[in-house]
Protein backbone atom coordinates (compact mmCIF):
# COMPACT_ATOMS: atom_id res chain seq x y z
CA UNK A 1 0.00 0.00 0.00
CA UNK A 2 1.35 3.41 -0.86
CA UNK A 3 1.61 6.27 2.35
CA UNK A 4 -0.07 8.90 2.04
CA UNK A 5 2.99 11.10 2.40
CA UNK A 6 4.77 10.85 -0.96
CA UNK A 7 7.12 13.87 -0.55
CA UNK A 8 9.13 12.45 2.06
CA UNK A 9 12.73 13.26 1.18
CA UNK A 10 15.34 12.86 0.22
CA UNK A 11 15.51 9.60 -1.56
CA UNK A 12 18.47 7.62 -0.30
CA UNK A 13 19.76 4.43 -1.97
CA UNK A 14 22.63 1.85 -0.44
CA UNK A 15 24.68 -0.80 -1.60
CA UNK A 16 27.83 -2.42 -0.16
CA UNK A 17 30.59 -3.11 -2.28
CA UNK A 18 34.02 -4.77 -2.60
CA UNK A 19 36.68 -5.26 -5.13
CA UNK A 20 35.06 -8.08 -7.15
CA UNK A 21 31.74 -6.46 -6.99
CA UNK A 22 32.89 -2.97 -8.12
CA UNK A 23 31.37 -2.89 -11.26
CA UNK A 24 27.81 -4.97 -10.31
CA UNK A 25 27.39 -1.86 -7.61
CA UNK A 26 27.64 0.34 -10.02
CA UNK A 27 25.33 -1.40 -12.29
CA UNK A 28 22.62 -1.37 -9.32
CA UNK A 29 23.37 2.17 -8.90
CA UNK A 30 22.80 3.23 -11.85
CA UNK A 31 20.00 1.46 -12.74
CA UNK A 32 18.33 2.91 -9.59
CA UNK A 33 19.11 6.62 -10.65
CA UNK A 34 17.80 6.08 -14.25
CA UNK A 35 14.14 4.59 -12.64
CA UNK A 36 14.73 6.62 -9.37
CA UNK A 37 11.52 8.76 -8.65
CA UNK A 38 10.87 12.06 -9.35
CA UNK A 39 12.18 14.68 -6.52
CA UNK A 40 13.43 17.82 -5.71
CA UNK A 41 16.29 16.90 -3.62
CA UNK A 42 19.35 15.66 -4.38
CA UNK A 43 19.53 11.93 -4.28
CA UNK A 44 21.72 10.38 -1.44
CA UNK A 45 23.42 7.27 -2.91
CA UNK A 46 25.34 5.56 0.05
CA UNK A 47 27.72 2.86 -0.84
CA UNK A 48 29.32 0.95 2.02
CA UNK A 49 32.99 -0.18 0.68
CA UNK A 50 34.84 -3.28 1.44
CA UNK A 51 37.63 -2.81 -0.18
CA UNK A 52 37.27 -0.66 -3.34
CA UNK A 53 41.26 0.58 -4.53
CA UNK A 54 41.26 4.28 -5.56
CA UNK A 55 41.14 3.87 -9.67
CA UNK A 56 37.49 1.80 -8.75
CA UNK A 57 36.11 4.09 -6.78
CA UNK A 58 36.72 6.88 -9.05
CA UNK A 59 35.12 5.06 -12.13
CA UNK A 60 32.33 4.77 -10.29
CA UNK A 61 31.78 8.13 -9.09
CA UNK A 62 32.60 9.70 -12.45
CA UNK A 63 30.03 7.67 -14.01
CA UNK A 64 27.17 7.87 -11.52
CA UNK A 65 28.20 11.62 -12.17
CA UNK A 66 27.11 11.45 -15.51
CA UNK A 67 23.64 9.62 -15.63
CA UNK A 68 21.88 13.06 -14.78
CA UNK A 69 20.81 13.10 -11.70
CA UNK A 70 21.41 15.49 -8.70
CA UNK A 71 22.79 12.70 -6.23
CA UNK A 72 25.22 12.88 -3.31
CA UNK A 73 27.60 10.12 -3.49
CA UNK A 74 28.63 9.00 0.34
CA UNK A 75 31.41 6.98 0.63
CA UNK A 76 31.08 5.03 4.03
CA UNK A 77 33.52 2.29 5.38
CA UNK A 78 32.29 -0.14 7.45
CA UNK A 79 34.23 -1.87 10.50
CA UNK A 80 34.64 -5.54 8.85
CA UNK A 81 35.88 -6.05 11.97
CA UNK A 82 32.42 -6.28 13.72
CA UNK A 83 32.32 -9.24 12.13
CA UNK A 84 35.28 -11.45 12.02
CA UNK A 85 33.96 -13.92 14.22
CA UNK A 86 31.20 -14.85 11.61
CA UNK A 87 30.79 -17.64 9.21
CA UNK A 88 31.55 -16.49 5.62
CA UNK A 89 30.41 -16.37 2.58
CA UNK A 90 31.20 -18.54 -0.57
CA UNK A 91 34.06 -16.01 -1.45
CA UNK A 92 35.66 -15.92 2.07
CA UNK A 93 34.48 -12.54 2.42
CA UNK A 94 32.44 -10.86 5.42
CA UNK A 95 30.88 -7.94 3.14
CA UNK A 96 27.54 -9.92 3.48
CA UNK A 97 27.39 -8.54 6.80
CA UNK A 98 27.89 -5.26 5.80
CA UNK A 99 24.15 -4.22 5.58
CA UNK A 100 23.86 -4.95 9.38
CA UNK A 101 26.26 -1.86 9.70
CA UNK A 102 24.30 0.68 7.65
CA UNK A 103 21.86 2.19 9.93
CA UNK A 104 24.84 2.42 12.75
CA UNK A 105 26.96 4.57 9.57
CA UNK A 106 23.79 6.49 8.17
CA UNK A 107 23.03 10.13 9.23
CA UNK A 108 20.23 10.16 12.23
CA UNK A 109 17.74 12.23 9.75
CA UNK A 110 17.48 9.91 7.55
CA UNK A 111 13.96 7.76 8.02
CA UNK A 112 14.39 5.44 5.67
CA UNK A 113 16.29 3.73 2.83
CA UNK A 114 16.44 1.25 0.09
CA UNK A 115 19.12 -0.87 0.62
CA UNK A 116 19.81 -3.41 -2.82
CA UNK A 117 22.74 -5.83 -3.41
CA UNK A 118 25.41 -5.07 -5.89
CA UNK A 119 24.21 -7.63 -8.06
CA UNK A 120 20.64 -6.15 -9.13
CA UNK A 121 19.29 -4.13 -12.37
CA UNK A 122 16.52 -1.99 -12.05
CA UNK A 123 14.01 -1.95 -14.88
CA UNK A 124 11.39 0.66 -13.86
CA UNK A 125 10.22 3.56 -11.71
CA UNK A 126 10.59 2.14 -8.14
CA UNK A 127 8.35 5.37 -6.28
CA UNK A 128 6.20 2.44 -5.55
CA UNK A 129 8.92 1.03 -3.31
CA UNK A 130 9.82 4.35 -1.79
CA UNK A 131 6.42 5.42 -0.87
CA UNK A 132 5.32 2.08 1.13
CA UNK A 133 3.26 2.57 4.36
CA UNK A 134 5.26 0.11 6.64
CA UNK A 135 2.88 1.33 9.25
CA UNK A 136 4.31 -1.25 12.46
CA UNK A 137 6.51 -3.01 10.03
CA UNK A 138 10.54 -1.83 9.84
CA UNK A 139 10.92 -3.73 6.63
CA UNK A 140 9.69 -4.06 2.98
CA UNK A 141 10.76 -7.37 1.49
CA UNK A 142 9.88 -9.69 -0.92
CA UNK A 143 9.88 -13.60 -0.19
CA UNK A 144 12.70 -15.68 -0.86
CA UNK A 145 11.98 -17.96 -3.38
CA UNK A 146 14.28 -20.01 -2.50
CA UNK A 147 13.67 -20.76 1.21
CA UNK A 148 10.13 -19.15 1.40
CA UNK A 149 9.22 -20.16 5.21
CA UNK A 150 11.22 -20.07 8.03
CA UNK A 151 11.13 -23.95 8.22
CA UNK A 152 12.81 -23.90 5.02
CA UNK A 153 16.09 -23.05 6.03
CA UNK A 154 17.24 -25.09 9.32
CA UNK A 155 16.55 -22.44 11.94
CA UNK A 156 16.47 -23.25 15.74
CA UNK A 157 12.65 -22.43 15.53
CA UNK A 158 11.98 -24.07 18.62
CA UNK A 159 14.46 -23.15 21.06
CA UNK A 160 13.48 -19.15 19.63
CA UNK A 161 9.87 -19.83 19.43
CA UNK A 162 9.54 -19.42 15.77
CA UNK A 163 6.36 -20.75 13.19
CA UNK A 164 7.86 -23.18 10.66
CA UNK A 165 5.13 -21.95 8.05
CA UNK A 166 6.29 -18.08 8.74
CA UNK A 167 7.59 -16.32 5.56
CA UNK A 168 11.17 -16.01 5.05
CA UNK A 169 12.27 -12.78 3.10
CA UNK A 170 15.05 -12.18 0.71
CA UNK A 171 17.42 -9.60 2.18
CA UNK A 172 18.91 -8.49 -1.22
CA UNK A 173 16.13 -5.37 -1.48
CA UNK A 174 14.83 -3.75 1.60
CA UNK A 175 13.06 -1.10 1.99
CA UNK A 176 14.08 -0.37 6.19
CA UNK A 177 12.31 2.25 8.09
CA UNK A 178 15.96 3.31 10.12
CA UNK A 179 14.83 5.29 12.68
CA UNK A 180 12.61 2.15 14.26
CA UNK A 181 15.83 -0.54 12.75
CA UNK A 182 17.70 1.57 15.27
CA UNK A 183 15.31 1.87 17.97
CA UNK A 184 14.71 -1.60 18.00
CA UNK A 185 18.26 -2.45 17.84
CA UNK A 186 17.63 -5.23 15.17
CA UNK A 187 21.50 -5.41 13.37
CA UNK A 188 22.91 -5.91 17.72
CA UNK A 189 19.46 -8.59 17.83
CA UNK A 190 21.22 -10.09 14.51
CA UNK A 191 24.89 -10.54 15.56
CA UNK A 192 23.40 -11.58 19.28
CA UNK A 193 21.93 -14.53 16.85
CA UNK A 194 24.42 -14.97 14.78
CA UNK A 195 26.99 -15.48 17.89
CA UNK A 196 24.76 -17.89 19.39
CA UNK A 197 23.92 -20.51 16.15
CA UNK A 198 26.66 -19.38 13.85
CA UNK A 199 25.81 -23.10 12.44
CA UNK A 200 22.46 -22.34 11.68
CA UNK A 201 23.41 -19.07 9.45
CA UNK A 202 22.86 -20.91 5.72
CA UNK A 203 22.58 -17.12 4.25
CA UNK A 204 24.33 -15.45 7.01
CA UNK A 205 23.02 -12.07 7.75
CA UNK A 206 19.64 -12.92 5.87
CA UNK A 207 19.28 -15.80 8.30
CA UNK A 208 20.04 -13.91 11.29
CA UNK A 209 17.38 -11.16 10.01
CA UNK A 210 14.52 -13.72 9.38
CA UNK A 211 15.11 -15.08 12.71
CA UNK A 212 14.62 -11.49 14.28
CA UNK A 213 11.99 -9.72 12.16
CA UNK A 214 9.34 -12.52 12.40
CA UNK A 215 5.94 -10.76 11.93
CA UNK A 216 7.82 -7.36 11.62
CA UNK A 217 8.30 -7.07 7.87
CA UNK A 218 5.77 -6.09 5.29
CA UNK A 219 6.08 -8.46 2.05
CA UNK A 220 6.36 -6.60 -1.09
CA UNK A 221 5.46 -8.45 -4.45
CA UNK A 222 8.64 -10.92 -6.09
CA UNK A 223 8.78 -8.57 -9.19
CA UNK A 224 10.61 -6.24 -6.90
CA UNK A 225 12.93 -8.52 -6.24
CA UNK A 226 12.89 -11.74 -9.16
CA UNK A 227 15.38 -14.26 -9.15
CA UNK A 228 16.74 -14.86 -13.04
CA UNK A 229 15.60 -18.45 -12.69
CA UNK A 230 12.24 -16.96 -11.67
CA UNK A 231 12.40 -14.65 -14.40
CA UNK A 232 12.55 -17.17 -16.72
CA UNK A 233 9.38 -18.88 -16.28
CA UNK A 234 7.16 -15.81 -16.42
CA UNK A 235 4.97 -15.23 -19.90
CA UNK A 236 5.92 -12.07 -21.51
CA UNK A 237 3.00 -9.87 -20.13
CA UNK A 238 4.62 -10.81 -16.81
CA UNK A 239 8.01 -9.98 -17.55
CA UNK A 240 6.68 -6.19 -18.51
CA UNK A 241 5.88 -5.54 -14.39
CA UNK A 242 9.38 -7.28 -13.13
CA UNK A 243 10.73 -4.06 -11.64
CA UNK A 244 14.04 -5.36 -10.34
CA UNK A 245 16.51 -8.26 -11.89
CA UNK A 246 18.51 -9.89 -8.88
CA UNK A 247 21.65 -12.23 -10.46
CA UNK A 248 21.31 -14.53 -7.01
CA UNK A 249 23.87 -17.73 -7.18
CA UNK A 250 26.89 -17.76 -8.93
CA UNK A 251 25.91 -16.73 -12.53
CA UNK A 252 26.79 -13.25 -12.09
CA UNK A 253 26.88 -10.97 -15.44
CA UNK A 254 30.23 -10.19 -15.12
CA UNK A 255 31.14 -14.47 -15.50
CA UNK A 256 31.50 -16.07 -18.46
CA UNK A 257 28.73 -18.67 -17.94
CA UNK A 258 25.99 -15.90 -17.56
CA UNK A 259 26.78 -14.04 -21.24
CA UNK A 260 24.09 -16.02 -23.29
CA UNK A 261 21.54 -15.89 -20.55
CA UNK A 262 18.48 -14.00 -21.45
CA UNK A 263 18.65 -11.23 -18.14
CA UNK A 264 22.46 -10.87 -18.65
CA UNK A 265 21.43 -7.62 -21.44
CA UNK A 266 19.79 -5.42 -18.66
CA UNK A 267 23.33 -5.51 -17.43
CA UNK A 268 24.82 -4.64 -20.75
CA UNK A 269 22.52 -2.23 -21.05
CA UNK A 270 23.69 -0.17 -18.18
CA UNK A 271 26.96 -0.32 -19.23
CA UNK A 272 26.24 1.23 -22.63
CA UNK A 273 28.08 5.12 -22.83
CA UNK A 274 30.22 4.01 -20.09
CA UNK A 275 33.97 3.66 -20.05
CA UNK A 276 32.75 -0.34 -19.65
CA UNK A 277 30.89 -0.31 -22.68
CA UNK A 278 33.07 -2.56 -24.22
CA UNK A 279 33.99 -4.46 -21.59
CA UNK A 280 33.36 -8.37 -21.69
CA UNK A 281 34.16 -10.93 -18.94
CA UNK A 282 37.19 -13.28 -18.81
CA UNK A 283 36.33 -16.65 -19.65
CA UNK A 284 39.72 -18.05 -17.58
CA UNK A 285 38.83 -16.35 -14.23
CA UNK A 286 35.08 -16.76 -14.97
CA UNK A 287 35.68 -20.47 -14.69
CA UNK A 288 37.84 -20.29 -12.03
CA UNK A 289 35.39 -18.43 -10.00
CA UNK A 290 32.83 -21.06 -10.56
CA UNK A 291 34.90 -24.04 -9.74
CA UNK A 292 35.73 -22.17 -6.28
CA UNK A 293 31.78 -21.10 -5.50
CA UNK A 294 31.18 -25.06 -6.37
CA UNK A 295 33.68 -26.66 -4.47
CA UNK A 296 32.76 -24.37 -1.40
CA UNK A 297 29.48 -25.17 -1.31
CA UNK A 298 30.07 -28.68 -1.79
CA UNK A 299 31.81 -28.21 1.63
CA UNK A 300 29.03 -27.09 3.40
CA UNK A 301 26.34 -28.46 2.13
CA UNK A 302 28.35 -32.04 3.61
CA UNK A 303 28.81 -29.43 7.35
CA UNK A 304 33.05 -29.41 6.34
CA UNK A 305 33.20 -25.82 5.83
Amino acid sequence: MPRSNTSLSPIVIATSVNARYALGGFVSLKSALVYAPTTTEAIQVIVLDGGLSKRQWKRLADELGKVGRDIVLQRLVPDLSIFASLPRDYGNSLMAYARLALPWMLPIEYERVLYCDADVVFLRDWSHLWNLELNEFLVGAAVCPVVQTLGGEGLPLEELGLLPEAAYYQSGVMVMDIARWRKERISESALEYLARFPQQARYWDQSALNAVLPGKWLEISEEWNMATFRYHRLTPEQKTRVGIIHYSGPNKPWNFEAIDDECVRFFFDQLQGTVWKDWRPSRLKSHLRLLKYKFDSTLRKNGKK
